[in-house]
């Protein structure tokens, strides 16, 4: 509100639209991820899984009870960063946790993450928040492997629809999906964040932004 003509970047156009109307966006630049360490993995295999910040946002516990209508095999793995997503955890998650549903903790390193998305045969992301740009997407796709995720805050920017994964908006449509993930193809996933996911894409739009930033700054700000 102090600084309304000042150029901003948006991290996707879901993120653009929630914002109030007077900020003045500049461009919508979406994150990247080293694709060498997020390396492809044509073979993928016979788990699915889930990872990111344990809460209830990040719709973890939908991603357990579809596993266990279905019988997947689903690995969890990601951070439990305080009292009230430890409580989450014992409560929605820990009880139903067995040998084909496994919590594997947090992964320390990106070459963790490589291996656990690239063998792996969807990540599952039934999220339940308008999140403006989830990058574990991202990193699954570079891995080659397909997203299934509701259709909310920026997936559908980031998950091409029945190419690199599947954009729903129910449960009964995440179980379609996963009884269809076999039809995507890996390269596909690869391919999608190549051509637009990569820390140098990102890096070069943002260079651009303030090559164009610095043309214009005297009649933006011209007390600066």
């Amino acid at each position: 509100n102090r600084f309304p003509n000042l150029p901003y970047i948006a991290i996707s156009n879901s993120y653009r639209r929630q914002c109030p109307a007077h900020i003045a966006f500049l461009d919508t630049i979406y994150h990247g991820v080293d694709t060498k360490t997020l390396a492809y993995n044509s073979r993928g295999g016979d788990a699915f899984v889930w990872i990111g910040r344990v809460s209830q946002a990040k719709g973890i516990h939908i991603a357990v009870q579809i596993a266990r209508q279905l019988g997947l095999k689903l690995l969890i793995a990601g951070a439990i960063v305080n009292p009230e997503a430890h409580a989450f955890f014992q409560q929605s998650i820990k009880p139903h946790l067995s040998r084909r549903i496994q919590y594997v903790g947090n992964l320390s390193s990106e070459n963790e993450k490589a291996r656990f998305f690239g063998e792996a045969k969807a990540f599952l992301y039934p999220l339940q928040w308008e999140e403006p740009f989830g990058i574990t997407m991202i990193e699954s796709q570079s891995c080659g492997t397909p997203v299934i995720a509701f259709r909310r805050g920026s997936v559908p920017e980031i998950v091409q629809h029945k190419k690199t994964g599947f954009v729903v908006a129910s449960i009964a449509e995440f179980k379609r999906a996963i009884k269809n993930v076999d039809s995507i193809e890996r390269k596909n996933c690869r391919s999608w964040v190549e051509q637009g996911f990569t820390i140098e894409k990102m890096a070069e739009r943002y260079e651009a932004a303030y090559r164009s930033v610095i043309s214009t700054w005297p009649r933006i700000s011209p007390h600066l």
